[in-house]
């Protein structure tokens, strides 16, 4: 059975992985990596940082969308691991699915140099959770979800906000109601 690595959604080629695998310009081949959307961007965004460790890898990202994508990882886990990428893009809520129903479909990134498990400390703790089985690592997460939000201090003062006030969702709800009221329903928050 032919084992395929999988690393949540990004981090196969990302710098921080590569930043603690010493380059090597005579390693050579080819990877396939199915993925989707943001995730599959994001990692081709991150192929000439990896190229410029390994010049001699030519990697292809595969952008097949996300439902194809945990389709075909099943359907491919379920045929013996058959007509798989070497990597392969899994939410963390998805991943468990496979562990569980597939756990010799995935390699242990543990024997892999270096070993992931010396990535721990790069992410928080609830990340692995989902990506781990006993001592076996399948796969590293990529974020922990941080979200931001900008605003346009010239739309909060037209309709009195201070943002400085907003400590709690219901806050953040109220003044987008402001918001939306004092730009005729133009611009929305919340």
């Amino acid at each position: 059975m032919r084992a395929i690595l999988a690393l949540g959604a990004a981090l196969a080629l990302s710098s921080v992985l590569a930043q603690q695998m010493q380059g090597n310009p005579n390693l050579r081949g080819e990877i396939t990596v199915w993925s989707w959307d943001i995730a599959a961007k994001a990692l081709e965004a991150n192929i000439p940082g990896f190229n410029r460790l390994f010049p001699n890898v030519k990697v292809t990202v595969v952008d097949l969308g996300n439902q194809a994508t945990y389709d075909r990882g099943l359907a491919g886990c379920a045929a013996g691991g058959g007509d798989l990428p070497d990597v392969y893009s899994v939410e963390n809520n998805e991943a468990e699915v496979f562990w569980a129903r597939f756990p010799n479909c995935f390699t242990d990134l543990n024997t892999l140099q270096p070993a992931a498990s010396t990535l721990r400390g790069l992410f928080p703790a609830f990340k692995w959770t989902e990506l781990t089985v006993g001592n076996r690592i399948y796969a590293i997460p990529w974020d922990s979800g941080p979200v931001v939000m900008f605003y346009r201090r010239d739309i909060y003062s037209q309709a009195g906000v201070n943002p400085n006030t907003i400590r709690t969702w219901d806050d953040f709800i109220a003044a987008g109601k402001r918001i939306a009221a004092a730009t005729n329903n133009r611009v929305k928050v919340g």
